[in-house]
């Protein structure tokens, strides 16, 4: 009995919201039972919490999709932020590398200039040193101080009318050093020279 009575109200409840019920609204609510009512307000209740948990659901990959693609952005620009850093840096070395060259490559010249003006001015240029014999080996330090601070080595063989010149210029240190060395022959008091030879100019 208790459950037909329940029945006819939600029956009533049903033609009440589409409408169909011929009763006014008031005597509608009037006849359902206060317990009644507290149930279906719960029904209603829970369907509201489903439908804010699918609603929820159905946000929930795009907010994943926004955060992935800002994570991939980001990394993007990480990575390329560190590309143009060790540029930089590679770039800097470079030009390090080629002034230290440039400048190595002054110093080797200067120092076969320095054992040209010995042989003419001092005939005993290379006896004199005796270590070995007919062998003079000197380093001069040029440029002190500055960016392109190096020195010269030169060493002076040969014997009779000929001598070899090999001056070698030495400036930076670690990874951008540059060395580079000059040989010339020439024939001593008359400074004349039979030829110029680039041996290398590599860098060390």
């Amino acid at each position: 009995m208790e459950l037909q009575l329940y029945l006819k109200q939600l029956s009533r409840l049903f033609d009440k919201e589409n409408t169909v019920c011929a009763e006014p609204l008031a005597t509608v609510e009037a006849d359902v039972d206060p317990v009644f009512k507290k149930v279906i307000l719960s029904v209603r209740m829970k369907e509201t919490e489903v439908m804010l948990l699918l609603f929820t659901r159905r946000l929930s990959p795009e907010r994943g999709s926004v955060t992935l693609m800002a994570i991939i952005v980001m990394t993007l620009l990480l990575g390329l932020g560190g590309a143009f850093i060790s540029l930089s840096s590679t770039e800097v070395d470079l030009s390090k590398d080629y002034r230290n060259g440039v400048a190595a490559q002054y110093l080797a010249e200067a120092g076969v200039q320095w054992a040209i003006v010995k042989l003419k001015t001092e005939t005993d240029f290379v006896a004199k040193t005796g270590i070995p014999p007919g062998v003079t080996t000197t380093s001069v330090i040029k440029n002190a101080g500055t960016p392109t601070a190096g020195s010269y080595t030169v060493k002076v063989t040969g014997s009779g009318t000929t001598r070899i010149i090999t001056s070698t210029g030495t400036v930076g240190s670690g990874k951008t050093a540059a060395k580079r060395q000059v040989i010339l022959q020439v024939t001593p008091h008359a400074a004349s020279t039979s030829g110029l030879f680039i041996d290398s100019y590599s860098n060390y």
